[in-house]
């Protein structure tokens, strides 16, 4: 019962909050109804989703290696490193709203929510079930 006197709660505050303040899907604009959370429905089954944590040998995985191997001296041998994205970037795609949010407009409820996301990923994953933390790649200090 308080579970759903919470969400309810939620949902007024949320649409009152929407009339003052109206929220807007991260990717095309439009406006968010009031179960939408910064993707719209059509965005958000759209987005296109790596399933790389699913795959030990996935493109990233293998770039990131093969960056590893450049940087260390001859003869000296790395273990394979997993890596995962939880999505494709692209430059033309509107989609590279996301991390352009992110990095240029310090939207952290984005940024944690699809931090969550990621984390359910890899969560999920066979490949990541000894990983203590997860390292995100730093910004450059001027864009913190």
């Amino acid at each position: 019962m308080r579970r759903e006197i919470r969400r309810l709660f939620i949902e007024i505050a949320t649409a009152l909050g929407d009339l003052v303040l109206p929220r807007f899907c991260a990717v095309c604009g439009h406006r968010l109804n009031l179960k939408e959370r910064y993707l719209c429905l059509e965005c958000l089954s759209d987005l296109p989703l790596t399933h790389f944590a699913q795959y030990r040998d996935n493109a990233m995985a293998c770039r990131f290696n093969e960056r590893l191997e450049e940087a260390v001296p001859d003869g000296v041998h790395l273990p394979f490193a997993t890596a995962a994205a939880l999505f494709f970037y692209n430059s033309e795609s509107p989609y590279r709203q996301i991390p352009m949010a992110l990095k240029y407009h310090a939207s952290i409820g984005l940024g944690r929510h699809f931090a969550s996301k990621l984390g359910e990923c890899l969560a999920s994953s066979q490949l990541f079930q000894g990983v203590d933390a997860v390292i995100p790649v730093p910004l450059h200090w001027t864009r913190r």
